[in-house]
């Protein structure tokens, strides 16, 4: 089954479509100022323009691992997240 997935702009109104992310869960999701956001899906973290888009992969996990809660750091270009595998998790960054 096909799954849409939905941001708002934090504004009133409808609901608009952005990216068709295609099956599997979504992890958490970042809105950057700079205008992209990146999304946790399925291994990867993935980014999709905010004016919509097709994703783009940003990072893949290793076989062994899943990166969760992407968050956009202040310089607005770097992106924090967690990485669950085998062992303890981690914090990483990519830019």
């Amino acid at each position: 089954m096909k799954k849409e997935y939905y941001f708002s702009k934090g504004r009133r109104g409808a609901v608009i479509p952005i990216a068709d992310l295609g099956a599997g869960v979504v992890n958490g999701a970042a809105w950057g100022e700079g205008g992209d956001i990146v999304v946790s899906h399925r291994e990867a973290l993935v980014r999709v323009p905010a004016s919509g888009g097709a994703p783009d992969t940003l990072l893949r996990a290793d076989s062994s691992e899943s990166l969760r809660w992407p968050e956009f750091l202040p310089d607005g270009e770097t992106v924090l997240f967690t990485v669950i595998g085998a062992g303890p998790p981690q914090l990483r960054a990519v830019s």
